[in-house]
């Protein structure tokens, strides 16, 4: 009897709150996710475990045979079974939402005793686990890849319009906005004036919205930046019916710019800077394209960056290399053109405040990781020489030359040639070299002119020669044209000497 207490007393706990079950409201998502993670596992064992070590002491106290080991596990792998059934948008139930089993009288027989409070074991725990329905994947927010909701149409696009309209949250405005400008320039010409008419309208019908959105409404309600900036591309583009017109371009950016929206400065900074829609001023460039720096636009950092370490002064050129090292920590896909620049900037003296090779070859090797020719050159160029603190590899020298080659890269294809040179293959040198050249690298239309003024891998042909020759000292080549001063030297000579003779 005292042990049936126990019981009772213990099924009370559970209905008053007090057993290791709580009994609350029904939480919220994010908790039932803390408690598939953490505590829902322990907790229901634990209920478990109390109740069926106190069926064994009722069976102990009656003289009956206790749970064996295997029975008192079924419980914990209905739990785990379950468990694993759920899924992350599942919800527990209440637990106090349906009572225990009543408590059974003292003339209840003891093997129904044990059998009412093993099958409550099983009913408790099945009712907090019971598996719901696969769950059905999510939308995602904002999306506006909806074209099984909206099929692309003009009647489904007027009736996203009129949805939109009713929107009270600008953002939503905007997004769906920009979806049916989208899907308007993907729809497919119409054979009927009606049709086109109904388009005609329906553009008429978003610029109107769209520039309800960005508007400003007084000093309490200005307008929304983002629509700004949008309604200022689709002015500079001329999309969805807007006339391109650089003006009012450049007034949308600046009055985004006034909410220190960052992409609308540095749009106003471009804008500055090549005087479109505005007059060219080089002062309100550079003030426009600092601001959107300060303000963590990745674009705005990189060109502050690229334009102050081109500049004469050494403490612009250390600045720029600070703005650019920033932009490159602050960006997960960052652009190898910018790490090449900064990788230059660190080997070249009087950039950095001290040369730094060793980070110049580590900024190259992740440019060339992302496929970018002239990093992948410059590697090639480090392992042939040993420059950068990199071994002399022959190996590497071409397969990074090979590789930047490939894609067209004029001065790989010049390396190649001087390799295959060093290895008597003169008819791939004169292949990589004419590449080259043809390519644009100066030093390769001066190989071409040795090339055919000597017959290496082709024919003899002078004439061919000064051509290349010319070429090469067009494109600043210091060499081309120290040879051209000595064949000048030369043909004076033979002329004063054939002189000389005619007169003997």
């Amino acid at each position: 009897m005292a042990t049936l207490q126990s019981v009772q007393q213990h099924q009370q706990q559970q209905q008053s709150g007090d057993g290791p079950i709580e009994a609350s409201s029904p939480p919220s998502r994010e908790k039932v996710h803390k408690a598939l993670a953490v505590s829902a596992v322990p907790s229901l064992i634990a209920s478990a475990k109390v109740i069926s070590n106190t069926a064994n002491v009722i069976r102990n106290s009656l003289g009956l045979t206790p749970l064996s080991p295997t029975a008192k596990n079924n419980n914990k792998s209905i739990i785990r079974i379950r468990l694993s059934r759920q899924s992350s948008h599942e919800t527990f139930h209440d637990a106090s939402s349906k009572p225990l089993p009543p408590t059974p009288s003292a003339s209840s027989s003891a093997e129904e005793t044990i059998n009412t409070i093993e099958s409550s074991v099983t009913e408790h725990a099945s009712e907090h686990l019971q598996p719901l329905p696969p769950p059905q994947p999510q939308p995602k927010t904002k999306t506006h890849d909806t074209t099984t909701q909206y099929p692309i149409s003009i009647h489904s696009l007027m009736q996203l319009y009129d949805y939109a309209k009713t929107l009270s949250d600008v953002e939503d405005q905007l997004q769906h906005i920009q979806y049916i400008i989208t899907a308007m320039e993907d729809l497919p010409a119409f054979d009927s004036e009606e049709e086109e008419a109904k388009l005609e309208k329906l553009q008429a019908r978003t610029r109107w919205l769209l520039k309800r959105v960005a508007s400003s409404r007084g000093y309490a309600k200005p307008g929304y930046a983002p629509a700004q900036l949008y309604l200022g591309n689709c002015y500079g583009e001329g999309k969805c019916g807007f006339e391109a017109n650089a003006g009012k371009a450049f007034q949308c950016y600046w009055m985004g710019s006034k909410q220190n929206h960052a992409e609308c400065m540095y749009r106003v900074a471009v804008c500055y800077e090549f005087g479109a829609g505005t007059r060219l001023d080089v002062m309100q460039a550079a003030h426009y394209l600092r601001k959107a720096a300060r303000s963590g636009f990745l674009p705005a950092m990189y060109k502050l960056g690229m334009v102050l370490i081109h500049r004469e002064t050494p403490i612009d050129r250390r600045q720029g290399i600070s703005w650019l090292k920033r932009a490159i920590q602050h960006d997960t896909n960052t652009t190898p053109a910018v790490l090449h620049a900064l990788a230059l900037a660190c080997e070249t003296p009087g950039y950095a405040l001290v040369p730094d090779p060793g980070y110049a070859l580590e900024l190259y090797q992740q440019a060339a990781a992302f496929g970018y020719a002239p990093s992948q050159t410059r590697l090639a160029t480090a392992y042939e020489t040993g420059d950068l603190g990199c071994p002399v590899d022959h190996d590497q020298a071409l397969l990074w030359a090979e590789q930047a080659a490939a894609q067209g890269d004029a001065e790989a294809a010049f390396c190649l040639s001087r390799w295959c040179l060093s290895q008597d293959t003169n008819d791939q040198a004169y292949q990589w070299a004419e590449q080259a050249a043809y390519g644009g690298s100066a030093r390769a239309m001066l190989a071409m002119a040795y090339y055919k003024e000597y017959g290496i891998g082709t024919e003899k042909n002078i004439d061919e020669s000064r051509q290349w020759l010319h070429r090469a000292a067009e494109n600043n080549d210091k060499f081309a044209l120290e040879r051209i001063h000595e064949l000048k030297q030369q043909e004076r000579r033979q002329n004063a000497q054939n002189h000389h003779c005619h007169i003997m």
